[in-house]
């Protein structure tokens, strides 16, 4: 008796598990309702190889960043993965900077696509002064965001004061207050953008 009674919660078990299997959809990804990384500028909601699995040597993956008022997306490169931008909603500013003093400049609204090089240096920023502005990435790599990602701020943390004064041309007191050990934050808030102009837009892309 004791017998059929395990047996039957056995086959009870897996009919369940089966049944719980049946319902998980591996080619659909919640990203509204998964937990977005919060910064005092703004938001980015990732769906990567870790958290989508199935994206796994699929090399592809993307982000939603959301910037408030005078947020700015950390000046960065991506050493493995190119990126496309797609302006949701509101303004934004972006400058890239290339190869052979190649930088480009300029203001991507609602409706833009913006497209940066694998390995190019590059920023953007909320530039309007009410809305908040919404951007969704498409990067060629299936790595979590944060492995793939130099920032500024932590480069010029690890380079010597005496290497930055030579690479700049300036005296070493300039750079004295730079501050050290610093924790890589990928948004930022620009506090006053009260009085603050857009930079002019340019191009040197092309040579």
């Amino acid at each position: 008796m004791l017998w059929y009674l395990g047996f039957f919660f056995f086959i009870a078990n897996l009919l369940l598990v089966s049944s719980y299997k049946s319902l998980i959809h591996e080619n659909l990804f919640h990203l509204s309702k998964t937990k977005a990384l919060k910064y005092e500028g703004g938001n980015i909601w990732q769906a990567d190889e870790i958290s989508f699995p199935i994206l796994k040597h699929q090399f592809g993956s993307m982000a939603i960043v959301t910037l408030k008022v005078g947020g700015i997306r950390q000046p960065h490169w991506h050493p493995f993965a190119w990126e496309l931008n797609f302006v949701v909603s509101g303004k934004s500013e972006w400058s890239i900077v290339g190869t052979d003093g190649r930088h480009d400049s300029f203001v991507a609204n609602a409706g833009d696509l913006v497209f940066i090089p694998r390995g190019i240096f590059h920023y953007f920023a909320n530039a309007d002064r009410e809305e908040e502005l919404k951007v969704l990435i498409i990067f060629n790599s299936g790595q979590v965001v944060e492995d793939d990602d130099i920032g500024i701020v932590p480069s010029l943390n690890e380079m010597p004061v005496d290497i930055l004064a030579a690479s700049f041309g300036m005296p070493k007191d300039y750079f004295k207050d730079i501050p050290r050990n610093m924790t890589s934050t990928p948004i930022l808030l620009r506090k006053d953008t009260k009085h603050r102009r857009l930079p002019h837009s340019q191009n040197r892309w092309i040579n």
